[in-house]
């Protein structure tokens, strides 16, 4: 079993370096909004007191998480009956899907790219692209800057969380951990709609992603420290302006990259017509130029790939007793 797990997330990872996110990979996620819409039709009432909604929401949630896990649950059992191998591919492919680092690594450097061009408006096409943000008006270092803070966020959001708990549980936990996300960013967008109801959400969700962002944010002052990146500067941060976050988890990993960076990440972001007024974290040391979102994106990749490597270990280690 431990064996299969290992060499499926092996296979998840290195497909996710090498393809990104193929259209046919986002379609779990549309099923997932569309289930939603339809357990918020029978349960979402304005009428309702705080309380009910509250409840209501955690009844969508736990309706939904239960749905997914449901369904991996089962397409997993029918391969496994019918071709081990073929249950590997299928492991594989749904570890693929769960996993985000190709994608965003691949968009950073299209960025890049495009700055060093001078060519600023496919900059900031490619950067909304990649964050969903609304960038009209972005000048040169805020999409510098946003690239940063995006890819250090992804780090924990796209890599380490899901790489955890894909190691601790399969391919079902790796899918309870997407499923939150998804629900977490529905809420962030459309605050006004799930003050309340999409209270529950919030309180799972940085449960669940507490003990992989602090495993994120210990990788990440290594990697800045034999990356030549400045590692004092990244402890420093991190003890400064980690718990300047809304939210348990916020911060962290963003902390750490502005202090191996030594420019200001975060601050407010704009998702159509709702604006996110987040804290700005680090320090202006100079002014953010176009090595940083390389610099940031080798911290992202660099720190998935540590992680993928002590996970993927145990995984063999306990194959092996």
């Amino acid at each position: 079993m431990y064996h299969d797990l290992w060499g499926a997330l092996s296979a998840g990872f290195l497909l996710d370096l090498l393809f990104g996110s193929p259209e046919f990979l986002n379609l779990p996620e549309k099923w997932i909004r569309k289930l939603l819409s339809v357990l918020e039709s029978r349960l979402y009432k304005d009428d309702d007191d705080e309380k009910k909604k509250s409840l209501r929401g955690l009844q969508a949630m736990g309706a939904l998480i239960a749905s997914v896990v449901l369904i991996v649950a089962a397409v997993l059992l029918v391969t496994y009956y019918v071709n081990r191998w073929l249950f590997i591919a299928v492991e594989s492919v749904m570890f693929w899907g769960i996993l985000s680092v190709g994608r965003p690594g691949r968009a950073g450097i299209s960025i890049y790219r495009a700055l060093k061009d001078d060519n600023t408006e496919d900059a900031r096409a490619l950067f909304e692209a990649m964050s969903g943000q609304e960038c009209f008006g972005l000048d040169r270092k805020r999409i510098i800057s946003g690239t940063a803070t995006y890819l250090s966020a992804n780090t924990a959001l796209g890599a380490a969380a899901p790489l955890f708990w894909m190691a601790v549980g399969g391919p079902a936990a790796g899918w309870l951990v997407k499923t939150l996300s998804i629900l977490d960013r529905i809420a962030m967008r459309d605050r006004e709609r799930y003050q309340v109801f999409g209270k529950t959400w919030a309180v799972f969700y940085d449960v669940v992603y507490y003990v992989p962002v602090r495993l994120a944010v210990l990788v990440m002052v290594a990697v800045s420290g034999f990356t030549g990146l400045d590692i004092k500067g990244a402890v420093k941060i991190y003890r400064r302006d980690r718990k300047k976050g809304e939210r348990i988890n916020s911060c962290r990993c963003e902390s750490v990259c502005a202090g191996a960076l030594g420019i200001k990440l975060m601050g407010p972001s704009r998702y159509g017509d709702v604006i996110i007024e987040s804290p700005f974290v680090g320090d202006s040391l100079r002014i953010p130029e176009n090595k940083d979102i390389k610099q940031s994106r080798g911290l992202m990749l660099e720190t998935a790939f540590i992680l993928y490597l002590i996970f993927s270990l145990c995984l063999f280690i306990i194959s092996r007793s």
